[in-house]
């Protein structure tokens, strides 16, 4: 008989599908709505290029020729679609895969990023700053209840002194200072203008099957 989907699953692949969905009501909890990007972005988009990339070898289109990296190229779409009708206090999360070219093979895994801007409106704010808009503390504590309500123990961040193509100031998120889960920062101005995001914008991505082999199952 088959099992209710409800059910704790009893393969690997449910257990991995149950832990993702128990990801998805931790970061919807702390107040974040879940995006949906595409798996094909330009090749252009935000200096993503390199030697790592996918690229497409027959493109339909020049805006969609290469396997995304990383899914923070869609979630700041998505920020600009919300700004753009006018909503500009925005906590969004993304969970799916991204690609990378290893020796001339594609090599995916599962990820998930966060990406936040205008006013501060997570449900753990309370008090008079509540109002104020997100910088990059509000980041920092939202990644961290993140890991904490996951089940990770000993998350480490080690501040980045440059800015990069992407991030004006950024952090490293590591386990117990030595297995790297993933980063997170503030977006360049620049790029944000770019997009027509009037406020900072704050990002932040982990490598989930990582997340998700070192999680205290407990937890």
């Amino acid at each position: 008989r088959t099992p209710r989907r409800a059910a704790l699953g009893s393969n690997a692949y449910d257990v991995v599908y149950d832990q993702i969905g128990e990801a998805r009501r931790i970061l919807t909890g702390l107040g974040l709505n879940e995006a949906q990007g595409q798996t094909l972005i330009s090749s252009v988009e935000l200096g993503m290029r390199s030697a790592e990339s996918v690229m497409l070898a027959n493109p339909l289109s020049s805006d969609m020729d290469m396997l995304r990296p990383s899914l923070l190229p869609g979630l700041i779409h998505s920020l600009r679609h919300n700004v753009s009708r006018k909503n500009h206090d925005v906590a969004l999360f993304e969970i799916g895969r991204v690609f990378t070219n290893a020796n001339g093979q594609t090599k995916e895994n599962r990820s998930l990023a966060i990406a936040i801007t205008g006013q501060r409106a997570l449900p753990f704010w309370s008090g008079d700053e509540r109002d104020a808009k997100f910088d990059t503390y509000d980041l920092k504590g939202l990644v961290e209840e993140m890991l904490e309500q996951f089940g990770l123990r000993g998350i480490a961040f080690g501040k980045r002194a440059e800015s990069t193509t992407l991030f004006l100031e950024s952090a490293t998120v590591t386990l117990g200072g030595k297995l790297p889960l993933g980063e997170l920062g503030q977006l360049l101005p620049s790029l944000a203008k770019k997009y027509d995001l009037r406020d900072a914008v704050f990002l932040a991505e982990f490598n989930l099957d990582v997340l998700l082999s070192k999680r205290n199952a407990s937890k």
